[in-house]
């Protein structure tokens, strides 16, 4: 019941917890029947409802300490780990200080600060979207076969944390297109 800042907290702490539980000591009995007791005790176990990224990650991280606090702390890590990110991205852009603005106001934001208070997994698909966009930049940069992997591979880890992340989708063809990159579509990397 403390977790009621959205409909949607307490199926996601639940969900982290039950794969936790699973890794913890359920590996020997079948995921489903295993599921299957859990839903039964607690119902709002959501596997299947969302995608199982941002549950591997909490059922790992919970593993030496299982509680709502460790999943704050994790909602923590990721948000710092976005705001560097950001400020490592724009510190090739701009000043040091403004880059610093950047990273700071990404955390500052409303939405940015309200996603912190909650065990949600927006933050974790929002930092592996900008991975994905980094990974993708760097591609058309210098096109390899690894860099559209890392692409490929964030991407996904992006979409299997939630259904939004699918605009991601978009970025390849549409920067080909914005960035007359043409060429690339004859390269093997590219459909990769």
């Amino acid at each position: 019941s403390d977790l009621g800042g959205d409909p949607d907290e307490a199926a996601h702490a639940v969900t982290s917890l039950m794969v936790r539980d699973y890794l913890a000591g359920g590996l020997s009995r079948s995921p489903m029947a295993f599921a299957n007791q859990y839903y039964a005790d607690f119902p709002k176990v959501a596997l299947g409802h969302y995608p199982p990224g941002f549950y591997l990650l909490a059922g790992v991280w919970l593993l030496p300490w299982a509680s709502v606090q460790s999943l704050l702390i994790l909602q923590c890590l990721l948000a710092a780990s976005l705001a560097a990110i950001t400020y490592r991205q724009a510190s090739k852009l701009m000043s040091i200080p403004a880059a610093f603005i950047a990273g700071l106001l990404i955390s500052l934001l409303p939405v940015s600060l309200k996603q912190n208070l909650l065990i949600m997994s927006d933050t974790l698909m929002v930092l592996l979207s900008v991975l994905a966009a980094v990974s993708w930049k760097n591609y058309l940069n210098r096109p390899s076969l690894r860099r559209a992997a890392g692409f490929g591979l964030l991407a996904a880890a992006a979409i299997l944390t939630k259904g939004s992340a699918m605009a991601l989708c978009i970025i390849p063809p549409l920067t080909t297109m914005l960035c007359s990159r043409w060429r690339l579509l004859k390269t093997v990397s590219w459909w990769f």
